[in-house]
C-alpha cells in the first residue's frame, strides 16, 4: 500500500527506483561472512608481523649478545665510513703544477 504510493510519486517525477534487499536471514548471513573475513584478515596480519619480526631477527642476529655485532650495525658502520670518505675526497681540490 505505502510501497505503491511511493512508486507512483517516483514515477510522476521520473525518478529512479532501486530494489532494497529485505532484512531477512540473508543479511545476517552476509554480516557473519564479513565478520569471518575480518577475523581472517586480522589473523593474517598477526602472522605477517610475526614472520617479519623473525626475518629481521635472522638478519640482525641476536642483539642481546655483546660478543658479536649485528649484521645491520656492521652495514651501517660501512655506509657511514664510505660517506665520510667521499665527503672528505670531495672537499679536496686538485692542483697541477701550472696552477701554482
Amino acid at each position: 500500500m505505502i510501497r505503491d504510493r511511493i512508486q507512483k510519486v517516483c514515477d510522476s517525477f521520473m525518478g529512479s527506483r532501486f530494489e532494497i534487499p529485505g532484512l531477512g536471514e540473508n543479511l545476517f548471513a552476509q554480516l557473519e561472512e564479513v565478520r569471518r573475513q575480518v577475523m581472517t584478515e586480522n589473523e593474517l596480519k598477526k602472522v605477517s608481523k610475526r614472520e617479519l619480526a623473525n626475518y629481521l631477527r635472522s638478519i640482525n642476529g641476536d642483539h642481546m649478545t655483546a660478543e658479536k655485532p649485528s649484521q645491520l650495525e656492521v652495514m651501517l658502520q660501512f655506509v657511514v665510513r664510505e660517506r665520510v670518505t667521499y665527503t672528505t675526497l670531495n672537499m679536496l681540490s686538485y692542483k697541477t703544477q701550472n696552477d701554482q
